[in-house]
């Protein structure tokens, strides 16, 4: 779930007009916090305008700094108590702190003067899944993504019933979700899901579907070990470990586990592979996803 809240973080960043904000702006988006953080925090010195304060507070809460988001706010809130993008900032912050009953504070601050405020009711929905009612938030986003046909929705279903052990239900809203909105990671979540359901076929589409947005190599390490173990695909198989490698893959844990599994086809060549292949830079694979079963 905190995935999603991250995903939905990013989508409600705000546009802003000077050149130096739009290069804040550029560095947030591609994921460069603290040049974005050094670079809102100059705008602010001459602009202290509350769409300012509230870009730098998200990029402070996306490079983990809560805290101190919430003390960049305090101030301008007391002088804009209704600003809804501060509002909504000081939300995030507290759910980011884990201070669950601050974040319905300024839920329902949120909400008094925008009754269908989306996020506000996202963030409902994150707090019910953090207490780990699962069953209540379930309901109710069945029922807001009824009334909204927002795809994010489907996500956050998804998950819910992941948690709440109902796998082949959260397949489908996952394929469902994916078919809409889905970003890389998202397809790499749900392939891992259908390794765990015995999908192969459809795991490894997924998994190209995935790599075709985001050309990581540990999701290709994983296609290649999806073809080496369960498609029996040697040639494929050997084809997308040689790449993953050559991007710049290495996981000791997972050649080890790979190379001990009783399903693995070409056990020779796939060693042979994992002992000459070389990267071709140095540069580390990101967003690891999970050991496919």
């Amino acid at each position: 779930m905190r995935r999603l809240a991250a995903a939905l973080l990013a989508l409600i960043f705000t546009s802003c007009g000077t050149n130096l904000a739009k290069q804040a702006q550029t560095a947030y988006q591609k994921g460069d916090f603290p040049l974005a953080i050094k670079l809102y925090q100059q705008v602010i010195e001459k602009s202290p305008h509350p769409q300012y304060v509230y870009n730098l507070a998200l990029s402070l809460i996306a490079s983990q700094k809560p805290q101190e988001a919430f003390s960049v706010l305090s101030p301008l809130l007391e002088k804009y108590p209704q600003n809804t993008l501060l509002l909504r900032a000081a939300m995030i912050s507290c759910f980011e702190m884990k201070k669950y009953a601050k974040t319905e504070e300024y839920i329902q601050k949120i909400l008094v003067l925008n009754s269908y405020d989306f996020y506000a009711r996202m963030y409902q929905l994150y707090i019910l899944y953090q207490k780990k009612d699962y069953r209540a938030a379930l309901s109710r986003m069945k029922e807001f993504y009824k009334e909204t046909q927002d795809p994010r929705i489907m996500l956050a279903i998804a998950q819910a019933l992941d948690s709440l052990n109902e796998r082949k239900e959260a397949i489908f809203w996952m394929e469902q979700y994916t078919k809409k909105a889905g970003k890389a990671n998202d397809f790499f979540a749900l392939a891992t899901w259908q390794i765990q359901a015995r999908n192969y076929l459809q795991a490894s589409e997924n998994l190209s579907q995935g790599l075709s947005r985001d050309n990581n190599p540990r999701y290709r390490f994983q296609l290649a070990r999806l073809q080496l173990l369960f498609l029996k695909n040697a040639k494929l198989g050997l084809e997308n470990l040689k790449q993953a490698l050559e991007e710049g893959f290495y996981s000791a844990k997972d050649f080890e586990e790979l190379l001990n599994n009783p399903r693995l086809v070409d056990r020779e060549d796939v060693q042979k592979t994992l002992r000459t292949v070389k990267p071709k830079s140095a540069k580390k694979p990101n967003s690891p996803c999970a050991q496919c079963d």
